[in-house]
């Protein structure tokens, strides 16, 4: 049985000085699904049906802004 895991191993800092901007609001917006080609072909082929009732079923993990882009 793999033992529990301490406090300080179930997060990790990250030092907010390495990066060049103050928010993220400073950044530029993504455009494209980053590190999922596979699920950016199958978004592009159900969008592109030119057929009436079909539907797009996405899954992944809760927070991944399946439901929207915003």
């Amino acid at each position: 049985m793999t033992p529990p895991l301490a406090p300080a191993e179930l997060t990790h800092r990250t030092d907010p000085a390495q990066f060049a901007f103050a928010t993220t609001a400073e950044l530029p917006d993504v455009q494209e699904l980053v590190g999922q080609p596979r699920a950016a072909r199958a978004l592009e082929f159900g969008v592109a049906m030119d057929r009436d009732r079909y539907n797009l079923f996405v899954m992944g993990p809760p927070g991944s802004r399946r439901t929207g882009c915003t």
